[in-house]
């Protein structure tokens, strides 16, 4: 198996699945380089920060479906806690929790760039 995907197994990426998925570890990796460089991360913070919680819901949905297709299990559960305050209504207080999804997105970040 590929060293890039290696490393994600070992932060506890569900990279089998992934690569089951994706029909292989190229395509894998390619979708890989797309979830961990898109900027809906970037969007997302800018959404709670101005307290538009329509836009924070959409972009943390699609941004937990993603997520989970490529196997970035941490990271899909983090936003899968960002996501139900913002499916109630809610948007304060989930400055931390953001400030982690951002976190474990940059160590996937590094791993795959």
């Amino acid at each position: 198996m590929n060293i890039i995907l290696e490393e994600l197994k070992k932060e506890g990426c569900d990279i089998d699945s992934a690569v089951r998925r994706c029909l292989g570890e190229e395509l894998c990796l390619s979708c890989l380089k797309m979830v961990v460089n898109d900027e809906n991360f970037e969007k997302l913070g800018e959404a709670i920060k101005n307290q538009n919680v329509k836009s924070a819901f959409e972009i943390a949905h699609s941004l937990k479906g993603i997520t989970g297709n490529v196997g970035l299990t941490p990271l899909y559960r983090l936003i899968a806690e960002i996501v139900e305050p913002l499916r109630a209504g809610k948007c304060d207080g989930l400055d931390e929790l953001y400030n982690k999804i951002i976190a474990t997105k940059n160590l996937y970040y590094e791993i795959v760039n």
